[in-house]
């Protein structure tokens, strides 16, 4: 009997050699869970067919992993992602705005609870009772009255964040203002005016001097321009289902948002590596102190980290959104997060109070979301002790139905126009203006070719015919697609409205 115990056990230690990488989640050690997310990793990669990813690990203020896997460009095998490959953060980048403004509240140079109106005189609204109660705090909460995303891709066009202010007159309200949760990026580009004019800088200079030199954030860049000189950078990619197989194709440059990327600022205009947001989210779990010289007061960093408009409440979970941040509570603690998805970038930076846990994962392609969030999950799952969960194989099943979905609207919709007469190019040649959004100019050129011309940039686009009276251009790595209006008839043109995205459009673009 005891031989055979003998036996029994040799033959589980020699399992165990063979498969170190079995997870026990109740005696694991830091090595096991690293492993464990290092495999987890590798598998989510091949299952979205995403090119290249990096990640770093913070864990009681110490980075205890960072490290890249794959490619920064699927045309370059010889040129894999590190843990110093810069990506677009995108919209993780909303949380730093709102630091900056806590230095200042520290300075005595402007109040949460400040208009916004006292301090920027071109800020409008067309809500009376929004625009006279419109606080600084207010622009990093996504609840203004304003539709979801409206304005998102007004950058696209050639228009400027000073612009922003405009439109923001412009635009009338969905809902009455701090009464929902509506995601929009617009505010946040009006918070760097607000910075700018606070401080005499632009926020960029803020941005560099208040918080990347001072975390020896030194590899971390900022819009289109800083993104074309950095050299270890990961190229973008996008995703598309076919024949049930995700295929990632990279994104010239020339048809990626370069002048979005600068203009769009507060809202997601920071580009930088896994290595840097480390110390970042060290800053966030930390006192307002970097390494012995206070940056932020400790009621400041109390401050930013307040949940102020509830998003969603589910019997185990409430989430909140605050000061660039989502702040949610379940049973496994408060967690602080944040995506960023920016035109074949995709992110995620998060981190647990409690936990003295933190994350940052960035991807080079637009079809990584679910791999993200899937992520996210894992490595809390691994630090609390919880056994594995698959959470990729619920998120890929449910983009695999959301894009089974969008091809079957799009081939029905390809189907109806089919029986669309098409436009001559004479018709829609001519001038369309728009109280909002200005002027564009529709001309035909050689072998009938159309062009428009649009933005105050005066950026001029070559004008394809999809079906009928639709047409769709780029400009700037956005395409937007063009409805031209007939009048009762059916004989002339009178007008065009442009898609910028999420359905929005600022209405006719009456032809003179």
């Amino acid at each position: 009997m005891k031989r055979l115990l003998i036996l029994v056990f040799a033959a589980f230690a020699a399992a165990g050699a063979l498969q170190a990488q079995v997870y026990n989640p109740h005696n694991a050690t830091e090595a096991d869970i690293l492993a464990n997310v290092e495999a987890y990793i590798e598998d989510g990669m091949a299952l979205w067919n995403i090119p290249g990813t990096a990640i770093s690990i913070v864990k009681d203020n110490q980075v205890v992993y960072a490290k890249g896997f794959g490619l920064k460009d699927l045309d370059n095998p010889l040129d894999p992602v590190n843990e110093h490959t810069s990506f677009k953060i995108a919209s993780v980048s909303k949380a730093f705005t709102p630091v900056i403004i806590a230095q200042l509240v520290d300075e005595g140079k402007v109040k949460w609870n400040d208009k916004v109106k006292d301090i920027l005189p071109g800020f409008k609204l067309k809500d009376k009772f929004a625009y006279e109660n419109f606080r600084v705090k207010d622009l990093f909460c996504h609840w203004s009255g304003l539709p979801r995303q409206a304005g998102t891709n007004f950058a696209n066009l050639g228009f400027s964040n000073d612009d922003m202010l405009k439109l923001t007159a412009a635009l009338e309200p969905a809902y009455s203002f701090r009464s929902d949760f509506r995601y929009n990026t617009m505010f946040y580009s009006v918070s760097a005016l607000l910075v700018e004019k606070l401080t005499g800088k632009s926020w960029e200079e803020n941005i560099r001097t208040r918080i990347l030199q001072p975390l020896g954030m030194t590899e971390t860049t900022i819009g289109g321009t800083g993104l074309k000189q950095v050299e270890n950078k990961a190229q973008s990619h996008t995703a598309e289902m076919k024949l049930g197989r995700i295929e990632v194709e990279p994104i010239p440059y020339e048809h990626q948002p370069m002048h979005r990327l600068t203009e769009i600022s507060a809202a997601g205009a920071i580009v930088s590596n896994v290595t840097d947001m480390a110390r970042w989210l060290m800053f966030q779990m930390g006192d307002g102190t970097v390494n012995g010289k206070r940056l932020l007061s400790r009621k400041q960093m109390d401050e930013i980290h307040k949940g102020i408009c509830i998003t969603e409440q589910k019997d185990d979970a409430i989430t909140l959104y605050g000061y660039g941040w989502y702040v949610e509570q379940t049973t496994k603690g408060r967690l602080y997060w944040h995506t960023g998805s920016g035109y074949g970038h995709t992110a995620i930076c998060g981190w647990l109070p409690d936990l003295k846990l933190g994350f940052m994962i960035s991807n080079n392609c637009d079809g990584g979301t679910g791999f993200r969030r899937a992520m996210m999950r894992r490595i809390i799952d691994l630090y609390l002790g919880y056994p594995d969960t698959d959470y990729d194989a619920a998120e890929y099943d449910a983009f695999v139905k959301a894009e089974q979905e969008r091809m079957s609207k799009s081939l029905a919709s390809a189907e109806d126009a089919k029986f669309e007469v098409p436009l001559e190019p004479r018709q829609v040649v001519g001038i369309y203006e728009n109280s909002i959004m200005g002027k564009a100019v529709i001309t035909r050129e050689e072998d009938d070719v159309l062009f428009i011309t649009v933005g105050p940039l005066g950026w001029k686009h070559e004008l394809e015919s999809l079906t009928g009276t639709k047409y769709i251009f780029e400009s700037d790595g956005h395409l937007f697609p063009v409805q031209f209006n007939l009048n009762k008839k059916g004989e002339k043109v009178e007008s065009l409205t442009v898609d910028l995205g999420n359905g929005e459009n600022f209405g006719p673009w009456k032809k003179k």
